[in-house]
């Protein structure tokens, strides 16, 4: 998965150029999931769909990433439908009945 090749390899495990680069990587893959999200609940729509359960770990682990590599990458201004996805999806996850629709 791209996003999380740049996040892992272009942003937790380089320094300096290397990372700036990465960095760029990182943000221009996660766009591509705002755009994609925009407007929809979930990847699918409004049901949790395959998509959101491949990604889900950004729900979870992406804030202990950002806290790592010492940067902010999604915030509410420039990711306002990934943010929300990602408190959708850490809320439905902590309550199981939801994931079955």
């Amino acid at each position: 998965m791209q996003v999380f090749h740049s996040i892992k390899w272009g942003v937790l495990l380089k320094e300096g150029k290397e990372q700036e680069e990465g960095i760029l990587a990182a943000l221009q893959n996660l766009r591509c999931l705002e755009e994609e999200i925009r407007g929809k609940k979930f990847f699918g729509g409004e049901a949790i769909g395959l998509a959101d359960l491949a990604l889900g770990w950004l729900a979870f682990y992406l804030d202990i990433s950002e806290e790592v590599a010492g940067l902010k990458l999604v915030d509410q201004e420039s990711f306002p439908s990934l943010v929300a996805w990602m408190r959708e999806f850490a809320s439905c996850s902590r309550r199981p009945w939801k994931l079955a629709g």
